[in-house]
């Protein structure tokens, strides 16, 4: 629980005990971006913020290719073993997304 009564920073190491300790609280689905993508063409997506890559994931059941970046090693951790598990084609990197160098352009 966030003590609202003191100053605190959503750094690396806050996502990171959050998808640790908490993670169905910071897993959101977009339904939104689901509904938005139901009649596209597959193509390639890339996912900042990915998290867990709940979203990604999705994307690549679809067909998409997907890359994920996020700065929280346990949710890239848990998002690269959901996407080899089911053998998708989403790849997660764990980054800052300001200053990393994607595999490829998007």
């Amino acid at each position: 629980m966030i003590d609202e009564t003191q100053d605190f920073v959503l750094d690396q190491n806050f996502w990171n005990d959050a998808y640790k300790s908490d993670a169905d609280q910071v897993i959101v689905r977009d339904f939104f971006l689901e509904e938005e993508t139901e009649n596209l063409s597959v193509g390639t997506a890339l996912d900042v913020g990915c998290g867990t890559g709940l979203n990604a994931i999705m994307l690549a059941n679809k067909g998409w290719a997907v890359v994920g970046v996020d700065w929280a090693p346990h949710a890239i951790t848990l998002a690269n073993g959901a996407a080899m598990a089911k053998g998708l084609d989403a790849h997660f990197y764990v980054a800052d997304f300001t200053n990393w160098d994607p595999p490829h352009l998007f």
